[in-house]
């Protein structure tokens, strides 16, 4: 007997549990998912030519080794040693550009330009982790208030209503006609605007979604010619999802990208601003766990793009596997390559395979009483309309749910079949079912990898932890400030930051969380925030990079643990990455947070918050839990990982040490000891007549500095003052192995968004040689005695990387 309708026994979740523990307790044997589009959940396979470059290209030794050629085809191999010829020394696990690397940049316009027939510019490109960074990007560009709106289909994927509520704008919603196939009629999208306006809001931007999620249909070209118009007439954005471009299934109806259009009708780059977003996730190709895509931006002049490239470079970049099937997607293989025959085959059944499940399940649905569905003519979803009894209806109403949903409930319940309330998409009672039913990695991390980090976390802190309580992240991407105190190696002093506070809450802020960057005095700031009622937010992401052999690492829920504070007690949110200590794989953009210490509403909307972005990278997810479970004391492997790590940390170590005695050595250079991490942040005195030449160029002296040394020596560096460092010292920025190449696009993005002197920087940076600089100490040396005047000395901070 199924149980009754609760919400502990109908979260999927649960009954995926129930379903393992006590197997035959429930009316059907597994849950399958219909209600997200993840094909190769279901056992659609990979594209073999993607996933054999993939492979080579995360592990380019392979193109070495001779018996690689009876293993890839030819073109793979080639093409990934393309690839690889465009990433700084072949590092896939390195940070690129934050709009992505350039010849996949340049590949990805290629492939626009052979489909559209008309020039796409790779400097319009910005590749994303999948297609949903690009949809809260513009949404955080365009809404400045409650007042600013944007006009939304509905029904409508939710990901555009919660990213337009989570930055604080209005959903101005236009109707898709059912009748007519779901169409876009102006008409409709005039009275819409005209009412939005009449209220006082402000329209920024029209979302059109085409082929259409989650009603499937294909736009006419003679609608997207209005479409275009009516934007054009009235002055709004057009942001035009694209992800379904490859999934047509219908002969009579074909995909035009926006852009084409736009430009078959004689407007030009200023006369429309298009952002045109794509993803690797569906398509015939359905990779959705390698969060790859990009958003293609014309139209916006440069002041606009200047700070959309500041927004993207918050998060540094997309992950490098995404990237570069990004690329793959939009040049696959020709006519001609060896590959090319086997490639059109997998692609050709994939396709085939959706349009016949489409048109079985449409068929399926209009035979049964009660039930209509439109016909499927593109994506991956159907749209059914369910005609509920009365009573259904007033079962609903007592159990205080919406129809649709109540169904959706009692459907799971009794078959284990996960649907969408048609509600769920702002449409009057309906529910979407997917062409192919799936299911999905859960959106906070796949749960096996949970586990294995949690397992990790309780290993090295000697506490229990919950993977509940993980969310697995794309890196560890704040606040009211706090001084770290330079004299004392750069501790925290919990005077100034009882200080800070109590100045922040006299003025208004309502101060809800601590950002913890150095690991000392960590049982006071434990009792400080228990005390003043904060987040401890604990950015752990370089716990493996110690020096000192005086200090270890611990971890903040260590600590809080070992003074009694429990799961209630505190709320902590601790920060790990795979982007640092001796793996240093920034280009996976893997990480996590845990979450403890908050209750389990909290925990829901942080799990909604999560949930836009689908998921991380699997990719990253696998390299967190590997990064947190290593080869232990008996495996094969061991010796070697153990020779590796000691290896790099050890280098670190004597790069840091290195570094900051010969800071110490130069004259008006003074540096603290480096005792973890991967920076040292030295202060530079500065001669009286530098000052002033900075101040007659209206730049700060650190910028002034950072910019003379770049120009000089070719080496990049960051001023204190990106860091909030108070004047009186300035700080630069260096890696101890002497890589430059992650720092070139860090401080084109970090600095730009904090400084003045954005423009000349980067024109600085395309100057500046790609090739690592191995002692950055000597030019260093060379610069500051070339200006250096003992007399009327200011002091600046940089900090440089070790």
């Amino acid at each position: 007997m199924a149980a009754s309708v609760t919400v502990e026994n109908l979260n999927p979740k649960r009954l995926q549990q129930q379903l393992q523990t006590q197997p035959g307790s429930l009316p059907f044997d597994e849950i399958l998912y219909c209600n997200i589009g993840n094909p190769q959940s279901l056992g659609q396979q990979p594209v073999t030519f993607f996933r054999e470059v993939l492979a080579l290209c995360d592990h380019p030794c392979l193109l070495e080794k001779e018996e690689t050629k009876s293993l890839f085809s030819a073109d793979a191999i080639s093409r990934a040693k393309q690839i690889l010829a465009t990433i700084p020394g072949r590092a896939t696990g390195a940070y690129s550009h934050s709009q992505g690397i350039k010849g996949l940049r340049d590949a990805i316009a290629a492939g626009i330009m052979s489909r559209d027939g008309f020039p796409a510019n790779a400097d319009d490109i910005f590749i994303t982790d999948g297609a949903s960074p690009g949809v809260h990007m513009m949404m955080q560009l365009l809404i400045r208030n409650e007042k600013d709106g944007i006009l939304c289909p509905i029904p409508q994927y939710p990901l555009y209503s919660a990213s337009i509520a989570l930055h604080g704008g209005a959903l101005v919603p236009y109707y898709l006609n059912e009748k007519t196939g779901w169409g876009l009629e102006i008409s409709d999208l005039k009275t819409q605007l005209e009412n939005a306006r009449s209220k006082g809001i402000d329209v920024r931007a029209l979302v059109v979604i085409n082929p259409g999620n989650p009603t499937g249909q294909v736009l006419a070209e003679d609608n997207q010619y209005d479409i275009v118009k009516f934007c054009k007439n009235e002055g709004l954005v057009l942001l035009a999802d694209e992800v379904y471009q490859e999934n047509i299934y219908v002969d009579n109806k074909k995909f035009n990208s926006f852009k084409k259009i736009v430009r078959s009708m004689g407007y030009g780059e200023d006369d429309l601003p298009l952002v045109s977003l794509q993803s690797v996730s569906k398509g015939y190709y359905g990779e959705c766990g390698k969060r790859g895509g990009y958003m293609e931006i014309t139209g916006f002049s440069a002041p606009v793009r200047e700070q959309i490239y500041k927004i993207a470079s918050v998060n540094l970049c997309s992950n490098i596997t995404g990237q570069i099937l990004a690329s793959l997607v939009m040049n696959p293989p020709k006519a001609g390559d060896e590959s090319y025959a086997s490639y059109k085959a997998e692609k050709d059944g994939i396709l085939e395979s959706l349009a016949r499940r489409a048109k079985a399940l449409e068929d399926a649905f209009n035979k049964l009483e009660g039930f209509s569905c439109n016909k499927a003519e593109g994506a991956m979803y159907l749209f059914p309309q369910i005609h509920l009894p009365q009573k259904a209806i007033e079962a609903a109403k007592a159990a205080k749910k919406a129809p649709d949903a109540f169904y959706a409930l009692r459907l799971l319940e009794s078959t284990g079949i996960v649907v969408v309330p048609g509600s769920g998409f702002g449409q009057c009672i309906q529910n979407e079912i997917e062409a192919e039913p799936e299911s999905h990695p859960f959106r906070e991390g796949t749960e096996g990898l949970r586990d294995i980090i949690a397992a990790g976390i309780a290993a090295r802190d000697n506490f229990p932890c919950n993977a509940d309580d993980i969310f697995l992240t794309d890196g560890a991407a704040p606040p009211v400030p706090y001084f770290l105190d330079e004299s004392r190696g750069w501790g925290v002093s919990m005077s100034d930051l009882k200080k800070q506070l109590d100045s922040a809450r006299s003025m208004g802020v309502f101060v809800r969380g601590l950002v913890v960057l150095v690991e000392e005095n960590q049982r006071e700031i434990v009792d400080f925030c228990r005390n003043e009622d904060l987040v401890l937010l604990a950015d752990e992401v370089y716990q493996e990079n110690i020096y000192a052999d005086e200090k270890g690492f611990h971890s903040f829920k260590k600590i809080a643990r070992s003074m009694g504070y429990g799961e209630g007690d505190i709320s902590l949110v601790s920060f790990h990455s795979v982007s640092n200590g001796y793996y240093g794989e920034c280009g996976r953009r893997g990480g996590y947070m845990e979450v403890t210490g908050f209750n389990s509403d909290v925990k829901k909307q942080v799990y909604k918050v999560v949930s836009l972005s689908s998921c991380s990278n699997i990719s990253g997810q696998i390299l967190m839990s590997l990064v947190m479970n290593p080869p232990q004391v008996g495996d094969e492997s061991y010796a070697s990982y153990h020779a590796e790590r000691h290896g790099v940390l050890s280098s670190f170590a004597r790069c840091a040490e290195a570094m900051v005695r010969s800071f110490n050595g130069l004259e008006g250079v003074t540096c603290s000891e480096a005792e973890g991490a991967v920076f040292v942040f030295p202060s530079v005195r500065l001669p009286k007549k530098a000052v002033a030449a900075a101040e007659a160029s209206n730049t700060q002296p650190d910028a002034f500095y950072a910019l003379r040394l770049l120009e000089t020596t070719g080496i990049v560096v960051v001023p204190g003052s990106v860091f909030g460092q108070m004047h009186g010292p300035a700080t630069r920025r260096e890696e101890d192995d002497g890589g430059i190449n992650g720092e070139r696009s860090e401080i084109a993005e970090i600095e730009a968004a904090s400084t003045g002197e954005a423009a000349r920087l980067r024109a600085a940076l395309r100057r500046a040689p790609p090739d690592a600089v191995r002692q950055p100490h000597q030019p260093f040396e060379r610069l500051t005695q070339t200006c250096f005047d003992k007399s009327q000395a200011a002091i600046l901070p940089f900090r440089t990387t070790t």
